[in-house]
């Protein structure tokens, strides 16, 4: 069987149509995929260049606070040096409000001023000196004020200066300055 040559005619038109639509169906899908990943492509830059200037920022802010840090931690050397109360100076005015408490007195004032290191006979010495002022009844002045400058609550205590004020009423006024000498290390 022959087939005619408008019939062969049309099979080759048919297949080629077949391949063309299928070129173009393979070509617009590629082309489909090709505008996706452009749109990917240029939200990633987007997406880069925006966590690109987030780097740089957080980087400089890094930058910064390591600077500050820095000036911070020299600055709290300064201040260390320039205020060194220590430890000891709390314990010593947790101690003395004890001992006014326990003497039934108003704890008016405590100050203590930055612990000092001084060498006597050479022996180093950690000093603190602490002004007091108190204010009740006279005979519970006086057993606050042995408390503190003979009790067992400082290894040595000084008494500098001792005012009281106003014996003749009910409640009396007492200011004292002492001086107390802690063995450096201890």
């Amino acid at each position: 069987m022959k087939l005619s040559k408008t019939f062969a005619l049309i099979l080759i038109l048919i297949a080629f149509a077949v391949i063309i639509t299928g070129l173009y169906s393979f070509y617009s899908r590629r082309v489909s995929q090709r505008d996706v990943l452009l749109n990917s492509q240029k939200t990633n830059q987007k997406i880069i260049s925006r966590i690109d200037g987030e780097k740089r920022t957080l980087e400089s802010q890094l930058a910064q606070s390591e600077a500050s840090l820095k000036d911070d931690k020299l600055r709290l050397e300064e201040v260390k040096k320039s205020f060194p109360v220590s430890v000891e100076s709390i314990e010593y005015g947790e101690e003395i409000a004890r001992l006014a408490d326990e003497a039934k007195l108003k704890l008016v004032s405590l100050a203590a001023k930055p612990t000092t290191e001084e060498t006597i006979d050479g022996t180093t010495y950690l000093v603190s000196r602490i002004a007091i002022e108190v204010k009740g009844e006279l005979s519970n002045i006086l057993s606050f004020v042995d408390s503190v400058s003979m009790g067992t609550s400082f290894r040595s205590t000084s008494m500098q200066t001792l005012e009281i004020a106003d014996m003749d009423k009910p409640e009396s006024v007492a200011r004292l300055s002492i001086t107390i000498y802690g063995l450096k290390g201890n």
